[in-house]
């Protein structure tokens, strides 16, 4: 097989899914919705839950 074959149907969906998780682990740790994360964050809410 070539290389390609290894490459992701969307680019940054492997780095989404790992950064995804980190921020559901750091959630997690301060016992924090999406709202609050994305809050102490500067973000919006909807930018969150897309790397989720």
């Amino acid at each position: 097989m070539d290389s390609s074959f290894y490459e992701p149907l969307i680019p940054g969906a492997i780095a989404t899914g790992i950064t995804g998780k980190i921020i559901a682990d750091a959630r997690d740790a301060k016992g924090w919705s999406q709202t609050d994360f994305a809050n102490a964050s500067g973000v919006s809410r909807v930018l969150i839950g897309k790397y989720k």
